[in-house]
């Protein structure tokens, strides 16, 4: 008994050992060990899929500059998706049979992207299908039914793109040339079970959180823009940017959130007759 209990322990560690080798895959399980033991109740993904599916793989042939009304969505737009609204700048529509599209995206689908970004969910919205006519995931999205009325796909989504549980799925992706997220490790992440009255506050901490990353996003790019104009003004020879380029940030900001009816003057601290960066 006592050599069959001393292969056991010997087999155990070597498992611990190879496991450990693989730190990403360590360092995840052990975060995200710490966040699920505080939920009471636990259940896999897998008791809540109907289906789970790739998304289609599509020749660049298939791109058309038309508006076809078949949406690709990619790995990136469906990343973008974890800040709110998607990002569609460079989406492809494509110009394909339709007896050729293998899978579409229908209402209340959840896409998790496999690889690139492994991990991150979006909800497909009757809202955002209906812009379109048909939408086609990229080969490397997988497509997530849900039974009806098992859980709310909007808790889904907030929880999977919640920090803890991004860094488990992305420790879960393997492969030699390529990291990808399979669908039975989707099946097997941890599901906290909670009241409807709490994933309600859940979702709305999340869309809350959705809506000032795209606060953010839109003065970020409006900065870009006027730091562009600056420059060009400035190789032109049409300004001194030097005088400026410190000062209108601020200003621009302020007008992009309304601030101008509070008809406050806002200027930057000076330090020693000169303009702070330190703000």
């Amino acid at each position: 008994m006592g050599l069959t209990w001393n292969l056991i322990d010997m087999e155990k560690i070597g498992r611990e050992q190879n496991f450990r080798l693989d730190h990403m895959r360590y360092i995840g399980e052990e975060k995200f060990s710490e966040f699920i033991s505080q939920f009471d109740e636990v259940k896999p993904f897998g008791v809540y899929i109907s289906d789970i599916s790739n998304g289609q793989d599509v020749s660049k042939d298939c791109y058309s500059d038309a508006d076809t009304g078949i949406l690709y969505l990619s790995v990136n737009q469906i990343s973008s998706g974890i800040f709110g609204k998607l990002n569609l700048a460079d989406a492809k529509q494509l110009d394909i049979d339709i007896k050729d599209i293998k899978v579409k995206v229908e209402p209340n689908d959840i896409l998790i992207t496999r690889s690139g970004s492994p991990g991150i969910a979006w909800l497909a919205t009757k809202e955002f299908l209906s812009q379109w006519d048909i939408v086609v995931p990229s080969g490397y999205v997988q497509v997530i039914r849900l039974k009806k009325d098992s859980i709310n796909p909007k808790f889904i989504v907030a929880y999977l793109n919640l920090p803890p549980v991004r860094m488990l799925t992305t420790s879960y992706a393997c492969g030699k040339d390529q990291f990808n997220l399979s669908q039975e490790y989707i099946k097997h992440i941890p599901i906290p079970r909670l009241s409807p009255e709490i994933e309600k506050e859940f979702i709305n901490l999340s869309e809350g959180f959705q809506n000032k990353m795209q606060e953010i996003y839109k003065i970020a790019e409006h900065l870009e823009n006027v730091y562009q104009s600056y420059v060009v003004d400035f190789m032109m020879g049409d300004s001194d940017i030097s005088n400026t380029i410190f000062q209108f940030p601020l200003e621009e900001i302020l007008k992009i959130n309304g601030a101008d009816k509070w008809k406050k003057k806002w200027k930057l601290p000076r330090r020693r007759g000169k303009l702070s960066t330190t703000y």
